[in-house]
């Protein structure tokens, strides 16, 4: 899930750790302007614990074996009778395998689990369910970034810790939005301004090159359409801006299908109608918009903080775009209020491991401020807890995803999650096949966008399809 980033960040992880793992050193931070920390390795805290311990993750950062290795490097030094052996699940295979494991079957003693992920295995059983004395050792619920601790969240039980942050914010093109004349000190405020932004940049028609004519224009925002594995996500955040949602506040019944979810779902794809996003948006994925954002071919992008090393590292991402050119910027605020979208992964602990003690302590090491920060910095991810994320904030192209996480918001922590997340993902991906068919060339006479009507019949059907499966 995470994007390409700077190979030479796992070397600076490696060095680092391996310094750390000596006594005291100061962490060699990537170049992100993040302060750097102290990191002082605890070689009294159980040195005779022991125990074999299989951690799954999933590709986190460009060289996700050697990442998470170099990390483990410190808690080897603090723990030097613990076995620790990383395992690198990739994303496609992850779901089955840990739901083979979490109903008994072979597998790890923690493994990371999308944050989605988390209320579907915690209905399976299998998962450790922490206690008031464990949430207590790694600070309480109000040490972690409130939304990212809900996601750790089963049916109002905690079964996963938070341990990497996904935050949205908009990246945007300094240089495209001043030869279009916006001002970006307005432009962000609400989504009318947003979109008044966006049309006025379209207008513009500003060349991706101006000594070359025929490659185009910039397009205002690039966005993926209906074969990206996340449609569910790219969509949450303008229905929560509309004051709409997935479910009701007890879990009991879905309310996608409200007047406000669908004002939202219409404004979102009416965009496409209207130019003010690229012409062959429907057949977009995420990796496809972060590198136009990149190149200079969008003006704009909803995006994570994964992109920020790409954005200052152009030898390793090819991006062309300087640092220097690009601004983050919160997601504008709605009818309904401002929020975001938290993902990210969780850590589990799994009932079958028999080395719990070891598993609990390589838990809670991870959770740790050097950890979160060091680990964060090489994966392009953010830490879930506020100490950790407290040197990020001086960071300019950080510091908008720290703000919009304050107002962050997640999938329902429902044990069904994983069918109404396929339910509701079939939704989406009609729609924009609707959208297909009302626009099947962008800019062309005739084209427009499906119809509300049309819009409604859809999200009543996924509706029906939820509330089916939070009735069984």
């Amino acid at each position: 899930m995470n994007k390409k980033l700077l190979s030479i960040l796992g070397l600076l992880a490696i060095l680092s750790l391996l310094l750390v793992s000596c006594g005291t050193a100061t962490t060699a931070t990537p170049d992100t302007q993040v302060v750097k920390e102290t990191v002082v390795v605890d070689a009294t805290a159980q040195p005779d614990l022991t125990g074999d311990v299989t951690i799954w993750i999933m590709p986190n950062g460009p060289t996700p074996q050697e990442l998470i290795d170099a990390e483990l490097l410190t808690f080897q030094a603090m723990y030097p009778n613990v076995n620790v052996t990383a395992e690198v699940v990739g994303w496609g295979d992850a779901f089955t395998k840990i739901t083979t494991a979490v109903q008994g079957g072979e597998g790890p003693c923690v493994t990371q689990m999308g944050s989605t992920w988390v209320g579907s295995f915690g209905a399976m059983g299998g998962l450790h369910e922490f206690t008031a004395e464990e949430i207590a050792e790694v600070g309480g619920e109000e040490a972690f970034v409130p939304a990212s601790w809900m996601t750790g969240m089963s049916d109002g039980t905690l079964v996963a810790m938070p341990w990497i942050g996904d935050v949205r914010a908009l990246y945007y093109n300094k240089k495209v939005y001043e030869a279009a004349g916006v001002d970006v000190s307005t432009a962000f405020a609400d989504l009318d301004s947003y979109r008044a932004a966006l049309a006025q940049i379209r207008d513009a028609q500003i060349p991706v090159d101006p000594d070359d004519p025929s490659k185009g224009v910039v397009a205002p925002l690039i966005i993926p359409g209906k074969g990206d594995w996340n449609v569910w996500q790219n969509q949450l955040q303008w229905i929560w801006a509309y004051g709409g949602d997935i479910l009701n506040a007890d879990m009991t019944k879905a309310i996608l299908n409200s007047e406000e979810a669908v004002d939202a779902v219409e404004f979102y794809v009416s965009m496409y109608a209207d130019g003010l996003t690229a012409s062959d948006t429907l057949e977009m994925n995420s990796a496809t918009t972060d590198e136009r954002l990149g190149k200079g071919l969008a003006a704009t992008e909803l995006a994570g903080p994964y992109v920020v090393p790409n954005i200052r590292d152009q030898a390793a991402s090819g991006y062309t775009v300087s640092e220097e050119d690009i601004g983050v910027a919160e997601f504008p605020a709605g009818p309904g209020g401002q929020y975001t979208f938290i993902g990210g992964s969780d850590l589990g602990i799994l009932d079958t491991c028999e080395s719990y003690d070891a598993a609990w302590a390589l838990v809670k090491y991870l959770l740790r401020k050097d950890a979160q920060i060091r680990y964060g910095n090489a994966v392009g991810l953010l830490p879930v807890t506020h100490e950790a994320l407290e040197p990020f904030k001086s960071d300019p192209m950080y510091a908008p995803f720290i703000a919009a996480a304050a107002k962050g918001k997640t999938s329902a922590p429902s044990g069904q999650w994983g069918a109404i997340e396929t339910a509701i993902n079939t939704a989406f991906t009609s729609i924009w096949e609707d959208v297909a068919e009302a626009c099947p060339v962008q800019g062309e006479p005739g084209c427009a966008a499906p119809t509300r009507d049309l819009i409604k019949q859809r999200l009543d059907a996924a509706a029906a399809t939820v509330d089916e499966l939070l009735a069984s």
